[in-house]
């Protein structure tokens, strides 16, 4: 079968921060960490313009809340850069996946990839990032209610 093309180019992945730790359990060594129940939070920011070429960024956090559990613990901040061929039978839906799911799903793979490749020579191995809901990502964050601005006062002195 011959493969088809997306409209949507990956042109560039990048990772501006990360923070790495393997943490031993002081505890019970028949802890199994691979299969540790992290706490995982992905926040990004969505694409809300109409251009056919645009950044996305993400951070993504693995085990890095107050409770944290032996093993790994990690923070990563990355973005892509995506292009859109120009092709005006695409339907609007079709576009609004392509500049916010598809680029996202893109972009927690190769953090995916990263991830397991920065921990591969932890007493462990490397961590795989487990899959996660992209689509259920995207509706949260299109759905969150934009805060009412703060009135801000001038200070008295």
């Amino acid at each position: 079968m011959k493969a088809e093309f997306s409209a949507l180019k990956f042109e560039s992945f990048y990772v501006t921060e990360i923070s790495y730790e393997f943490e031993f359990d002081s505890g019970d060594s028949d802890i199994d960490i691979d299969n540790q129940p992290y706490e995982i939070d992905i926040d990004f920011l969505p694409n809300n313009s109409k251009d056919l070429e645009f950044p996305m960024y993400m951070r993504l956090s693995v085990n890095r809340g107050k409770n944290r559990l032996p093993g790994h613990s990690v923070y990563v901040s990355a973005g892509g850069y995506f292009k859109i061929n120009n092709d005006p039978e695409l339907p609007e839906s079709t576009l609004d996946n392509l500049r916010n799911l598809s680029p996202l799903t893109m972009l927690i793979g190769s953090v995916r990839s990263y991830i397991k490749l920065i921990s591969s020579n932890t007493p462990t191995g490397g961590y795989l990032l487990p899959s996660v809901s992209v689509f259920n990502l995207v509706k949260a964050k299109t759905q969150k209610k934009k805060r009412t601005p703060r009135k801000i006062s001038p200070k008295h002195e």
